[in-house]
């Protein structure tokens, strides 16, 4: 279903809409509201803030709405009242717990929409699994080479999307990198929040590829992903993780 679409089912003038709507003119402040609903917490509309804490997202029923606020009478809450402005933690390893095995979750606030998943795997089944081509046994660097086609398909799926993006700007990597003392090879996307070509809203994504030798032959393959603007403190403290687990990851027995 587009946006004309749904406004041809209200009884809109269609036609007025997709002028509208083509000419951009509320492109950006669609955008910056969006990116600052994100900012406050909010993963979908509608949304509702109650006692200065996103509480609901979504369609909610008069009854579930009336649970929320009685709650809050209830329990005698006050409004949240903003606080001196601090200075942000240093990155943090620990701010990363374990849900399901193999994923984590931002502890912080888990309803963050970010995660860390881990796979232990072979060059051969992830090749497979991503429907890539084997790098050649003699390949100077596998790794890169799968990285190198993960963003071909990548770039493939943002421009089907009618994205409006640079790969130059958007790509960090593919290369390899030295996380204590374990060679990995990384590669980060980062896509801004825009309207598609359909005029359907997407939130932005930053994501984030770690793929480590094993001992034994296999290889794990880290995957950090944040729906949405991205985040400069969630991201570093993924690099925190990293760094504190890249040489368990690479050890088949402790990882």
């Amino acid at each position: 279903t587009t946006l004309t679409g749904l406004a041809g089912d209200l009884g809109l003038d269609t036609t007025a809409f997709e002028t509208c709507l083509s000419s951009g003119r509320y492109y950006d402040e669609v955008v910056a509201d969006a990116v600052a609903a994100q900012q406050y917490g909010f993963q979908g509309t509608p949304g509702f803030i109650i006692n200065g804490v996103v509480y609901a997202f979504g369609a909610q029923s008069f009854e579930r709405f009336d649970e929320i606020i009685q709650d809050e009478l209830a329990a005698g809450g006050m409004p949240v009242v903003d606080a001196a402005p601090v200075e942000p933690a240093e990155p943090s390893a620990a701010n990363w717990m374990e849900g399901a095995p193999g994923q984590y979750l931002y502890a912080p606030n888990p309803q963050t929409p970010a995660i860390i998943v881990v796979d232990h795997t072979t060059v051969e089944a992830f090749a497979a699994n991503a429907e890539m081509t084997l790098p050649p046994a003699d390949a100077a660097f596998p790794l890169l080479d799968l990285l190198e086609q993960a963003q071909g398909q990548l770039t493939g799926q943002a421009n089907s999307l009618g994205l409006v993006w640079s790969p130059e700007d958007a790509f960090d990597g593919p290369a390899v990198e030295l996380i204590g003392n374990v060679p990995v090879a990384r590669m980060r996307l980062q896509l801004g929040p825009q309207f598609d070509a359909n005029g359907q809203f997407f939130p932005g994504i930053d994501i984030s590829w770690a793929l480590i030798d094993q001992a034994d032959g296999g290889l794990a393959v880290v995957l950090y992903q944040y729906q949405g603007e991205a985040s400069p403190v969630i991201f570093a403290d993924f690099e925190a993780w990293l760094v504190a687990n890249a040489a368990a990851l690479a050890d088949t027995e402790t990882g």
